[in-house]
Order: C-alpha cells, then structure tokens, then sequence
C-alpha cells in the first residue's frame, strides 16, 4: 500500500501546529464566553498577597509590641534591684555610723538608727521580690543571694545590744558586704546597658513595622481594591461588547442570506440547461438536499456561519469511516464557515476515495497567510490534474458539465469537483486538488475565525 504523506500544499510555508487564534475575537468567544482563568488567578494572587502582608505585618508588630513590653518590664526590674541595693548600702552603713558615734561619744541615736534599719528591711523584702521576676539561670541572681544573705547578717548584728555585734557588722560591712555589692552594681549596670540597647532596638523596629503597616493600609490595600473592582466590571464590559459583537454578526449574516438565495437559484437554473447525463442526474439530485450547500434548508436560510477548528471537521469525518480515515497534526486552527457544508464535502471526498480505490485516507489542516486550510489525502487511483484544473477553472455548471464530457472523467470525481467548486467560493474560500507523489490530494482553504469580513463578495455572473 503506498504511503500517505500529510504534506501541506507546495510553495506555501505552513503553520500547522499553532494553538489557537494570535489576534482578535473568534466566534467561539461570542458563541461561548469563557471565564478568563488568567485574570481570576490574578485576583486571587493580588487579594491573598495582601493579606498575607497585612497578617504577616500585624503579627510582626504584636511581636515587636510583646518585645518591646517585655523589655520594658525587665528594665523596670533591673532598675529596682538597683534602687534597693543602693538604700539597703546606705542605710546599714548609716546604721553602723550612728551606732559608733553613740558608742564614743555616749550619744542617743536610737530613732534614726531604728529608721535606718526599718528602711533596710524593707528594701531587702523588695530585692527579693523583684529579683525573682529574673531569669534563674542569669548570674545576677547568684550575686542578688549573696548581697541579700550579707545585708540581712548585717542587719541583724546591728539590730543585736550583744558586746561585739558591732564590730563584727563593722567587719561584715566594710567586707563581705562591700564586695558583694560592688559585684552586684557592676552586673546590675551591665545588665541594664544591654537592655536598653535591646530596647532600643526593639522600639525602632516597632516603628518601621508601623510605617510598613502604614503604607500597606495607604496604599497596597486600595489599589488591590480597585484591581478587584476593575476584574468585577471587566465582565460586564465584555457583556456589552459581545452584545455589540453579535448584533454586527447578526447584520451580516442578512446579506449571506440573500446571498445563497441567488447562489441556490442560479444552481437550479444551470442544472435545468444541462443536457440529460448521468453526473446532471446525480447534481440535480443532490440540489434537492442543500445541506452540503447552505447547511440548513433551501427556502430561505443562509449558511450558518461560526468559528470551528480542524479538529471539529476532522472528527466528525472520522466518525463516518472509523476504519479507514487517520488525522494528522493538532487540529487546533480556527477557521471561519459552515460545519455541514464543509463536513459534507469531506464525507464526499472521502467517498470518492473509496470509489478510487484508496485503502487510506488522511485528514490534516493548518494555517498560512492565506487562511486555513484542511487537506484529504488519498491513495486511491490519481485524477489527471489537468482535468481537474479545467473542471475548477469553469465559470458555471454548465461549462463544468461540457469539461466533465470531453475529460471523460468518472461522474462521482466529477460531482465532488463541482460540489467543491460551489461550496469554497460561497464560504469566502477555495478548492484545488492536486497530487502528492503517488496520493492524491483536495485542499478546502477558508478565512482564519479572525477575519471579519465588512463586505459581500461579488457573486459571479451565469453565462
């Protein structure tokens, strides 16, 4: 069995496999308005972009906040401990002052020194109780311990009339004492260095956290909002153009009316002139069916134009001769016509095939500059290609039944020449046929769904 090739026309640069349409409004979009998934995802992006900047922000400033109260606290605490451990230094230093100026010079200081003390106790009882909001684990909690146990010795000595208790506190005081405080104050100072500095730190990241917040609720918010607004009347626009859209198509479709009206006249009228044949039978028959013509009724209707791909006209020829037709190619081009006129050319094809003995039959299509085109190949028995030109070069039936007569071509390749021949040019198209090595080719070239045609074309005069 020879091969089929799936070759385009030759000469012509060929983009077959191209997905969908490059420029302007199909019929698909004004017959079946698709939802635009591209900008829907847009939205979708752009609202949930903003919210996540305005958790991400609002959860970043309550961090920030939490930081900046819990450094706070800290700081008051370390401020505390310090203000503490300076009195409890003074004041039992006081105490002992005036306990020794009573032991020399035999004077009553009792009152001041009970107050001294009483202000020592009780800035003891507050290091204990702000030294344990600190970390456990913080050295400075050791050096608090040991300050506190030493000014509660000390307190205690001077609080005692026993002979000796004063020196001992003097000794206490002016050693343990002094050093556990001084080891205490330089921790304390350290300390607290490092927690202004952190919440300083803290307070300004707090306020660029802010001004971002700021800005987002300023700015990123309303312009989100009004991307959303624009997504939400974009269809609503789009409603009113295709209204616009199918009203014009709905006014050219008027004069395609007319137009097949005269075309199926003239037909009948050459068809009543030819001389009694076999192929006049066939043709007169197959006008009393006009499908393959003008897809609807004779009477009164005209071609139901709409946008359809290879892919439809190919399918539906294949589901005709499951066994016999193959496709080639994607299929995705877009063209402009009438699905019955141009699926019952093809059946015909591929039934004049069979007639010719093809044992395969390929389906393929693509685009050019001059539209696209849907090729049948055959390897079925070859026409002369140059009756087949002078047949598709005839004015009228007439003249395309005098050049079936003396080609002496077989009336069915004659009849899908003819039938061709008037359905390319009342589609706005052509048909050729030629051979590919040993196959034999048909090629139906119709406008691309793109083009909108402003104008009827001109109907050609019977002779």
């Amino acid at each position: 069995m020879t091969e089929i090739s799936d070759a385009p026309p030759a000469g012509e640069s060929r983009r077959a496999n191209r997905t969908g349409i490059a420029e302007g409004l199909s019929l698909s979009d004004l017959a079946r308005p698709r939802i635009r998934s591209r900008n829907a995802l847009f939205v979708a992006i752009a609202v949930g972009l903003a919210l996540f900047v305005l958790v991400a922000a609002a959860f970043s400033v309550a961090a920030e906040s939490r930081v900046v109260a819990t450094r706070s606290n800290q700081l008051h605490t370390f401020d505390e401990v310090l203000r503490s451990t300076i009195t409890i230094r003074s004041q039992l230093g006081s105490a002992l002052n005036f306990r020794q100026l009573d032991q020399s010079l035999n004077t009553d200081s009792r009152s001041v020194i009970g107050t001294a003390l009483d202000d020592a106790r009780s800035s003891l009882a507050s290091l204990e109780t702000s030294s344990a909001s600190i970390d456990e684990d913080n050295e400075t909690q050791d050096l608090i311990a040991s300050f506190s146990n030493s000014g509660l010795a000390v307190l205690q000595l001077l609080e005692s009339d026993q002979p000796g208790d004063l020196a001992s506190a003097r000794d206490l005081l002016i050693g343990q004492l002094n050093d556990d405080y001084n080891a205490l104050i330089a921790s304390l100072v350290t300390e607290r260095e490092d927690l202004v500095d952190a919440l300083t730190a803290a307070d300004e990241n707090l306020g660029q956290l802010g001004a971002l917040a700021t800005f987002i609720i300023a700015f990123f918010v309303p312009t989100v909002a009004m991307f959303v607004y624009r997504q939400i009347t974009r269809r609503q626009r789009e409603t009113i153009e295709l209204a616009r859209l199918l009203s014009e198509a709905r006014t050219g479709t008027e004069w395609r009316a007319d137009l097949v009206r005269s075309a199926t006249r003239l037909a009948e009228l050459e068809t009543d002139s030819l001389p009694a044949s076999s192929i006049t039978a066939k043709l007169r028959s197959r006008l009393a069916d006009l499908d393959f013509l003008i897809g609807a009724t004779a009477v009164g209707h005209g071609y139901t134009f709409e946008a359809l791909t290879v892919n439809d006209i190919r399918t539906a020829v294949q589901a005709k001769w499951p066994h016999l037709v193959s496709v080639a190619g994607d299929g995705s081009d877009t063209l402009w016509g009438d699905r019955s006129a141009i699926v019952l050319l093809c059946d015909d094809l591929v039934r004049n095939a069979t007639v010719r003995g093809a044992e395969r039959v390929l389906i393929s299509g693509g685009t050019d500059a001059d539209g696209v085109w849907i090729a049948v190949t055959d390897n079925g028995t070859q026409i002369n290609e140059e009756a087949v030109a002078s047949i598709l070069a005839t004015p009228n039936l007439i003249d395309a039944a005098e050049e079936h007569a003396s080609r002496r071509l077989d009336d069915d390749t004659s009849l899908v020449l003819l039938l061709g021949r008037m359905i390319a040019p009342a589609l706005g198209g052509t048909f050729s046929a030629d051979s590919v090595g040993t196959n034999m080719r048909f090629t139906l070239r119709l406008p691309a769904a793109r083009v909108r045609r402003t104008a009827a074309p001109t109907l050609a005069t019977a002779r």
